[in-house]
């Protein structure tokens, strides 16, 4: 008999691409599945100044998806100028969901103003 146990979480997530409209991440998938698929992966956003990460993807829609960009904040507001994000995720399979990454920090940098002087 084989009983599969949590997945390992992945990796840390990267940035892919990070401007003042757009934060896009992507992250490896665990070294080890378990012994039993992954089912999706929970990613977890926060600014570095909040106590709380907040859901914003459940991929168990796209269990093979591990990708996300987003041009809000966790709470569904427009990314703020010189804020830090911090990003974790972790993966689910059918025992349980793994610990959460080590966290990605991603500075939004600040946005000039285009009005011609």
């Amino acid at each position: 008999m084989y009983c599969a146990g949590f997945p390992n979480p992945p990796a840390t997530p990267t940035l892919v691409q990070g401007n003042a409209n757009i934060i896009q991440i992507q992250w490896a998938k665990p070294s080890s599945n378990g012994g039993s698929s992954v089912l999706g992966y929970f990613l977890y956003m926060k600014a570095q100044t909040d106590a709380q990460y907040t859901l914003i993807y459940n991929g168990a829609e796209n269990p093979n998806d591990v990708t996300f960009e987003t041009t809000t904040d966790q709470n569904g507001n427009p990314l703020i100028p010189l804020t830090n994000y911090l990003f974790m995720v972790s993966a689910r399979n059918i025992v349980g969901t793994s610990t959460n990454s080590d966290a990605l920090s991603v500075s939004i940098p600040y946005l000039l103003s285009t009005t011609a002087t």
